[in-house]
C-alpha cells in the first residue's frame, strides 16, 4: 500500500481525504459525547498540512469526489 502512494500520486490524495473524513467524522462525533482521541495524521505539521490538502481536493464536501 505505501509503495502505491509512491508510484501513484492519485492513490496518495485519496489517502489523504480518506484520512481527513475519518479524522473530520470523529472530531465532531468525540466532541458531541465530551471524548477526546487522536487518531488519522501523527503530529500537527501533518495534521495541518494533510486538511489543507485535503479541504482543497473535497472542495469541503466530506461526501464527494475529488476535484
Amino acid at each position: 500500500m505505501i509503495a502505491s502512494f509512491k508510484t501513484d500520486p492519485r492513490v496518495c490524495m485519496r489517502a489523504v481525504c480518506a484520512l481527513y473524513r475519518q479524522h473530520t467524522i470523529e472530531k465532531k462525533s468525540m466532541a458531541a459525547s465530551g471524548h477526546s482521541r487522536n487518531q488519522g495524521f501523527c503530529t500537527t505539521d501533518e495534521q495541518r498540512a494533510g486538511t489543507l490538502l485535503a479541504e482543497f481536493l473535497l472542495g469541503g464536501n466530506l461526501d464527494g469526489e475529488m476535484n
